[in-house]
């Protein structure tokens, strides 16, 4: 209520003060794209966000709102504040403007005891600094309200995979195959809302739900979706391990039904000419590099999932960059062919962590920014132990950069519940007994595959990491990589000439030659791996004679990153480490 009479007084007093002093704008094309519009750099717009205030037009056009406290405060998400508790340290606004602090009491998401008898699932919080319990149960059922009674029954279609928010936290799930969901909420007041779909809204706002006795539950909502217009829309999604020379790895496509109406077609993985198939689940029909399967009736919602086994001879070149891609065509008009195909780039590598998170895309542009494109991830992982994994359960402390409220699962290779509270987002997989990979090794495998929204104030060149936990039954942690995406520079600004960094030789054994057409000031070196993690950050290096010799015998074999940044700009050129 605050933000909002906050939000309103300051737009009032712009308006007042525009017409007091008689200031009116030349006539341009505004930030709306209209002709001598008033959506100028600098006034008053919405962001949509309910927890932001003073939002307004940047001088990119992009409508930023900020954060502000009981003193009047303002800010923007990742600014510095103070929450009032002595025992926090780096105390920022989260991406719902709370000011929030970090300590060390314990692991984020790792298990813990609250000492509550009534509470159950206890984990430290997103700052490591509380343990705590969760005893109250939401419960309930999205679905297309095909004959708008308001309940589930007849011709009523249930909606799998839709996200769900319990406000005013928020809180996130997703639902099952059947569209059911559930959460489990500290004690409070809760109002349920499913996200629209490309096709359909909700048919109502739902009633608030009193769940402060802890212990207490509420099951059985009903989520009725109206359908706003009957189409077919079929999206593909593709995940993939990277290929290593004289190795047999995984490429899985994925499809969902994004639309209302039930709907079949073919799914079809292109993978690299270079590679060999070797297997592919479910059946379907393989023909050079290509493997194409003919889909089921697909419920909105709904997923099929392909796999195709592909074996990179032991010849390629570290370094060589493959191309995939999955490609959907429905079996009628699809409304949105826009999301029919999908393509990743994956780099041959020596070895790798079967443990890690990929992020697709990994370069944004500010007009990505400003439509908001999602960027999707997909965390991968592998039972290396001697006995089969009975849960495996994942954790991601996601990054401010990420607009919480715009959490959208994806797929699974295994059955799990996904929840988001807090910052802190967490996927269980009880009871999957994964087995070990010396046992099974195919069968060791799986995957999770979610998608988010920058916040909308990046800025040119910002880079936004994320990384994730993955917990055994009740062995200690696997911490993943960092996967890195760059919003990119204005290259019409600064434009650097692609032969002012040079490195040799390429591949390189134990040194590497640096060389750039003009001598630099002093500059930072760094080198960053495949997976985005620095492996050596040399600062405050002279450039002289515009040639620096750089050791690398300590490396692991693989493709590698070198940038240098002088304070004013960076230039990047990849390398590859080899014996």
């Amino acid at each position: 209520m605050r933000a909002a009479n906050l939000k309103s007084w300051i737009r009032s007093g712009i308006v007042v003060f525009l017409a007091l002093s008689g200031m009116q704008t030349s006539a341009q094309i505004d930030c709306l794209g209209v002709d001598g519009g008033t959506a100028l750099p600098g006034t008053p717009c919405d962001d949509g966000q309910s927890f932001t205030s003073v939002d307004e037009w940047s001088d990119l056009c992009i409508c930023v709102g900020h954060c502000a406290d009981w003193d009047m405060n303002f800010g923007l998400p990742g600014d510095a504040c103070n929450d009032g508790n002595p025992n926090t340290i780096g105390d920022m606004l989260s991406p719902t403007c709370y000011c929030q602090g970090y300590c060390y009491f314990g692991i984020p998401g790792s298990p813990c005891d609250d000492g509550d008898p009534l509470t159950s699932d206890d984990v430290y919080d997103a700052g490591g600094c509380y343990c705590w319990g969760v005893g109250n149960l939401i419960s309930g059922q999205v679905f297309l309200d095909m004959d708008l009674d308001g309940v589930f029954s007849g011709s009523d279609v249930p909606i799998a995979n839709r996200t769900v928010q319990a406000s005013p936290s928020p809180i996130l799930t997703s639902t099952d195959q059947s569209g059911n969901f559930s959460f489990l909420v500290s004690p409070g007041y809760y109002t349920l809302l499913a996200t629209s779909g490309s096709f359909d809204v909700p048919a109502q706002v739902n009633p608030v739900l009193d769940l402060t006795v802890p212990g207490t539950s509420s099951t059985g909502s009903a989520l009725a979706m109206n359908v706003t217009a009957t189409e077919a829309d079929l999206s593909a999604f593709l995940s993939n391990r990277f290929p290593t020379p004289g190795f047999t790895r995984i490429v899985t496509a994925i499809c969902k039904n994004e639309g209302t109406l039930t709907t079949d077609g073919t799914l079809t993985i292109t993978f690299d000419p270079q590679q060999t198939l070797t297997y592919h689940f479910p059946l379907g029909a393989p023909s050079g590099n290509t493997v194409t399967w003919n889909l089921p009736a697909l419920q909105p919602g709904e997923l099929f999932t392909a796999h195709a086994w592909v074996y990179t001879p032991p010849n390629v070149p570290l370094g060589t960059v493959f191309q995939y891609s999955a490609f959907v065509q429905s079996t009628v008009a699809d409304a949105l062919p826009s999301n029919d195909l999908y393509i990743v780039n994956p780099v041959v590598v020596n070895s790798y962590d079967p443990n890690d998170i990929q992020v697709n895309p990994s370069l944004l542009t500010m007009g990505d920014i400003a439509a908001g494109t999602p960027v999707v991830y997909t965390i991968n992982f592998q039972n290396t132990g001697t006995a089969p994994a009975e849960n495996v359960r994942i954790t991601d402390l996601l990054p401010m950069q990420l607009r919480p409220s715009f959490f959208e699962f994806i797929g699974s290779s295994h059955s799990c519940h996904a929840q988001l509270s807090n910052g802190l987002l967490e996927f269980r997989f009880d009871q999957i007994m994964l087995p070990d990979s010396n046992t099974n090794e195919p069968e060791s495998h799986g995957w999770v595959m979610f998608r988010m929204k920058p916040q909308n104030f990046l800025l040119p060149g910002a880079s936004v990491g994320n990384s994730a936990s993955i917990y055994f039954d009740f062995n200690e942690p696997i911490y993943t990589n960092s996967a890195v995406f760059e919003i990119e520079l204005n290259t019409s600004l600064q434009r650097v000439a692609q032969d002012e960094l040079k490195l040799w030789p390429n591949p390189a054994t134990d040194l590497l030659n640096l060389s750039m057409d003009r001598a630099s000031r002093t500059s930072s070196v760094t080198i960053i791996d495949m997976n985005g993690r620095v492996v050596r950050n040399m600062a405050n290096v002279a450039v002289q004679d515009k040639t620096l010799t750089i050791p690398v015998a300590d490396l692991a074999d693989g493709l590698y990153t070198l940038r240098v940044g002088d304070g004013l700009k960076a230039r990047n050129q990849r390398f590859v480490k080899s014996h």
